[in-house]
């Protein structure tokens, strides 16, 4: 990679926080500055510890609210906390609460039915928010316990003072609720400040109730399936997302070296989504509102304008703006450095799917906006010039020997909102409403139809959000109904689009969990309701941890997220639960980000190279000369028909498992990992009870042998008990020279095999049938 290359790619990164994605933090604009007034919502607490926790953060609507703010503080009642808040390495979510006024008490209640089976305990963190602590004297944190009977407002509270100052660390409160076996009670929390309220901002980080953890090991037994959920066999993270196409290649080739290699350094790529590939990332707006800053003290260049002075194809190869003449767009193409671009990206061998995410601004009233994406914002308003655009760029690429390994998706999440703390809703990115984006999908399939000649369309990406998460930005279903009208007063059939798409990240507001219990049942359950389709495959176009949370973390300890455990077992339960939700295809930013240094060292290599082992799709190999090869696996060799999966976030103790088994059961693999509650440095305990798991391995019982079972992990873990005398062989990847080296182990076990798994570790275990002599 040249000098000059390696610069435009760190520029493109430091504008991620902007460009990737739209789940942000939000507060409803129903929110009142006073007592909320609200029906109550009845939460139900784990029944035990195979089920998933109950998260108040997640429910905070849920919540009866008792709180009086004063009216230069009406936008800060009650809400989640915009930012995600580490405090000595440990990160979390949290839930704003300020003492009200007149040294009343600010109360949130939660009404929670607790299941007489259940052995429960309330856990949460707090802290005050660090740019505002310095000036606090303090602030009294309180929660209690009553009968749902009881009313909350009236019920005496336990207390700890939280003193003023930089908070040094979070601190935890933890009640047990197994007196409560078998009631609906009402769990309360607090804060007050009877004298001085001044920047007493407090900050409930994580709140839920969770099953006690429990002391015997995790059984993972291979011989009874029922065990764990079963899945079809499916690759589903076979997909990267990459930041437009110049982000990767140029007229003369990749950055990084041949295109090929992007598929031997992760053999289990099979397509790469390009956002904003399709014009409408530059225009003269954008270089004008450049020009206009140079004035200001902090200016930094748009790396977008600074690379379009460099490289005239990134001016689009229709001229827009400079060198662009008033003739007919039919004259105004350009498509040599375009067509090179492409050529050298379809050149890795790989599937592609092009992002129509903005139209160049002569179709947009001859004016642009960029404030969020670096690519043109404003809806079309030229009916007749937009067609006319789409049309042509659709017939020359269906001319491109590689257009049959094409997918499509217009535009990027159309529906995405910022509620801003005032109450008021500004629309990010596609600065239209749903009728007006109807309008231009209408548009633009009416002029790429005739010349898309079969290639497939998903309808996508969108935001997805739900009421609990932020009722103002619950807009999906508005926007299909617009799409849908839209087709019908056009007399139009809806395309037949092959996919339905949207963008999933971990936000300060979401965690992963949030995924499949909630997203993916909404998502079909609106495409049922507006489009009448059961049957439209769910693919994600953007996956990964938002740069909010990354940066956030980097800032407070100076080490970047993606090297810690928990990253890397974020990205293994993320892949088990694509598989789990039977998500087509997802397309992580986790490939792209790992290939420029210092990024060498993202830990989630592992989790997608282990992932894709278990599921036959990458075969791998320990070379005489002590390096970890993995290539993809052969299109004809036999592979399992389906995979087990027990995911981390369901249960107490947070084991992950992906297992499958070669045709006759003599092969058995398993990816098994630790997935922690919350984003901490390495080694750092995150929660209170939060240890090392023992995670048993049933193997199926022979009596004509053994099973020679090989352990691979990143060598800084240990597996096996602390007396274990196995040798460890050291491995070093054959592609990423950064990443931590690699112990492969290599033991016999007749039938049980005990795992020592440390809270964010991750192993790959291939156990291999010997039979007797």
């Amino acid at each position: 990679m040249t000098a000059r290359g390696a610069s435009f790619i760190l520029a493109a990164l430091v504008a991620l926080p902007i460009a990737l994605g739209c789940d942000r933090p939000s507060r409803p604009v129903e929110q009142a500055p006073a007592q909320i007034d609200a029906p109550v919502t009845l939460l139900r607490a784990p029944a035990g510890p195979d089920e998933p926790d109950l998260d108040l953060h997640h429910e905070w609507l849920a919540a009866r609210v008792d709180q009086r703010v004063d009216t230069p503080r009406f936008e800060w009642p009650y809400r989640p906390f915009s930012e995600f808040v580490v405090l000595n390495g440990v990160g979390h979510r949290a839930l704003l609460l300020l003492p009200s006024l007149d040294g009343e008490i600010s109360r949130v209640s939660f009404k929670v039915d607790v299941p007489a089976e259940s052995d429960d305990e309330l856990v949460a963190a707090v802290a005050l928010v660090s740019k505002f602590a310095p000036e606090s004297d303090g602030v009294d944190v309180g929660w209690a316990i009553a009968a749902a009977d009881v009313d909350p407002a009236t019920v005496p509270l336990q207390r700890l003072r939280l003193a003023g100052g930089p908070p040094d660390a979070w601190r935890e409160v933890r009640v047990d609720l197994a007196p409560h076996r078998g009631r609906t009670i009402w769990i309360v929390l607090a804060s007050h400040d009877a004298k001085n309220r001044h920047n007493d901002w407090l900050l409930w980080g994580d709140p839920r109730v969770r099953a006690k953890r429990r002391a015997e090991p995790v059984v993972v037994d291979l011989a009874a399936p029922a065990t764990l959920t079963r899945r079809p066999r499916a690759v589903p993270w076979d997909a990267a997302t990459v930041f437009k196409s110049h982000a990767l290649f140029g007229a003369d080739g990749p950055y990084y070296g041949r295109p090929a290699w992007l598929r031997e350094a992760f053999p289990w790529l099979a397509s790469l989504r390009f956002l904003s590939s399709l014009g409408g990332n530059y225009g003269p707006t954008l270089a004008r509102e450049d020009a206009e800053r140079k004035t200001q003290p902090d200016f930094v260049p748009s790396f977008e304008v600074d690379i379009a002075g460099r490289y005239e194809f990134l001016r689009e190869f229709l001229r827009d703006g400079r060198g662009a003449s008033p003739g007919p767009i039919e004259h105004q193409f350009d498509w040599h450095a375009f067509d090179a671009l492409n050529a050298s990206a379809a050149s890795a061998g790989l599937d592609m799917t092009f992002n129509l995410a903005a139209a160049p601004e002569r179709f947009t009233g001859g004016t642009g906006s960029y404030p969020t994406y670096r690519f043109n914002e404003l809806p079309v308003t030229d009916e007749s010039g937009w067609k006319t655009y789409v049309g042509a760029l659709v017939r020359h690429l269906a001319e491109q020997p590689w257009y049959p390994r094409a997918w499509f998706s217009f535009f990027s999440e159309p529906n995405c909102v910022w509620v801003e703390q005032e109450g008021a809703v500004r629309k990010v990115g596609f600065q239209g409403d749903a009728t007006q984006y109807a309008r231009q999908y209408l548009w633009t399939w009416q002029a790429m139809a005739p010349a898309l000649a079969g290639a497939p369309i998903s309808l996508g990406p969108w935001v997805v959000e739900t009421r609990r998460i932020s009722p103002a930005a619950e807009n999906l279903a508005e926007y299909l109904r617009a799409l849908v009208d839209a087709f019908r007063a056009a007399g139009e059939p809806l395309p037949p689009w092959r996919a339905f798409s949207f963008n999933l990240y971990e936000t300060p507001q979401l965690t992963l969990e949030s995924f499949a219990s909630e997203k993916i049942p909404v998502t079909r359950q609106i495409l049922a309701a507006v489009l009448g389709r059961n049957d439209l495959p769910i693919r994600i176009e953007e996956l990964g941890i938002h740069p909010l949370v990354s940066a956030a973390f980097e800032k407070a300890t100076a080490v970047s997220l993606g090297t810690t455990r928990w990253e890397m077992a974020w990205h293994a339960e993320a892949a088990a639960q694509l598989l789990e939700a039977g998500i087509e295809q997802a397309a992580s930013w986790f490939p792209v980000l790992m290939i420029y240094p210092p990024n060498q060292s993202l830990r989630a290599y592992a989790s997608y190279l282990f992932a894709s082992i278990v599921v036959g799709a990458v075969e791998w190999a320990a070379t005489p000369d002590g390096t970890l090869s993995a290539v993809p696996r052969a299109a004809d060799a036999a592979t399992p028909s389906e995979v087990g999966i027990r995911l981390g976030g369901r249960h107490t103790d947070r084991i992950g498992v992906l297992t499958a088994s070669e045709p006759g059961g003599r092969i058995h693999r398993l990816a098994v990992w630790s997935y922690p509650r919350f984003a901490t440095l390495d080694g750092r305990p995150a929660e209170s009870g939060a240890a090392t798991e023992q995670v048993e391995l049933a193997l199926p019982p022979r009596a004509d042998g053994a099973w020679r079972v090989r352990i691979l992990a990143y060598a800084d873990q240990s597996p096996l008990p602390a007396d274990a005398d196995i040798p460890v062989r050291t491995l070093r990847s054959a592609i990423f020279g950064g990443l931590p080296s690699f112990g492969l182990r290599e033991l016999t076990a007749s039938d049980r095999l005990r795992l020592s798994v440390e809270p964010g570790a991750l192993y790959l275990l291939e156990a291999d049938f010997v039979a007797s002599k």
